[in-house]
């Protein structure tokens, strides 16, 4: 069942006052601040989570108490990227081998050789390689 916005931005208000346990007119930028950073380190959710809390944040305090110069610089923290572990070359030569069929070893030496995703392999069509 899909949640309209207000409940979602309700729930997201409400986690936040059980978090402080005191009115939220009196929090400042810097509470707001390590609010999200618990939502993110601590809880572990996702930038889309918590950018959709700090909507709610920013709906709360910009809208209901007129405080917009409070909400205006908070920023939700970023996870760090995660950089993919990539294979050695004696792994890449193991995975080939194991292929039995021309179609299956083209596909994984595109891929591979182009720095191709899967979804960009399977919806390759001829007329997107130059063959020149």
């Amino acid at each position: 069942m899909i949640q309209c916005w207000y409940s979602v931005f309700l729930d997201a208000i409400t986690q936040l006052a059980k978090y402080y346990h005191r009115s939220l007119d009196k929090l400042s930028k810097d509470e707001l601040q390590v609010y999200l950073l618990y939502l993110t380190q601590v809880k572990k959710l996702s930038p889309a989570t918590c950018r959709l809390t700090l909507n709610a944040i920013r709906f709360l305090f910009i809208q209901v108490h007129k405080k917009e110069s409070l909400i205006r610089s908070i920023a939700i923290p970023k996870k760090p990227q995660r950089i993919p572990e990539l294979l050695l070359p004696n792994e890449i030569a193991t995975l080939l081998a194991a292929c039995k069929k021309l179609k299956h070893y083209t596909f994984l030496m595109l891929c591979y050789g182009c720095g191709l995703r899967v979804s960009e392999l399977v919806n390759l069509q001829v007329k997107d390689i130059q063959s020149q």
